[in-house]
């Protein structure tokens, strides 16, 4: 997973041809300029894609974030 976002161009259309992945999703609050995909039932890396480059990768806990 950690590769697919390295090597991202545009999120939309690169994660969507990865099956494996569900499609991103935008977050808010706290994270309201992030994506993030899931890993697992609670689990989503946490990520910024501006430009094609991707910044603070985060792996959460998405229930626990407020």
């Amino acid at each position: 997973m950690l590769n697919a976002i390295d090597y991202l161009g545009d999120i939309l259309k690169d994660l969507k041809a990865i099956r494996n992945f569900r499609s991103p999703l935008p977050k808010g609050g706290n994270f309201k300029s992030f994506w993030a995909i899931d890993v697992s039932a609670n689990d989503q890396i946490f990520f910024r894609f501006v430009d094609g480059n991707t910044y603070d990768l985060y792996y959460l806990d998405c229930h626990k974030i407020k």
